[in-house]
């Protein structure tokens, strides 16, 4: 397609609200998986060094 105004690309024809509300929400998603990740990361390291405090080494060390 070729949009004469920045009007017409973000009205995408009649279906920008369709197009512009996917985008927003998988951009949503991406970032609510990136902080999730971001907290499960951290309970994990918080449990490994637990622990390695508990058993004064790394479980899969023998």
């Amino acid at each position: 397609m070729n949009w004469d105004s920045l009007s017409h690309f973000i009205e995408m024809g009649g279906h920008g609200l369709y197009v512009w509300g996917s985008v927003l929400v998988a951009g949503g998603a991406v970032i609510a998986e990136v902080v999730s990740l971001h907290f499960r990361r951290q309970a994990g390291v918080r449990r490994v060094d637990r622990m390695s405090r508990h058993t004064g080494k790394f479980a899969n060390e023998k």
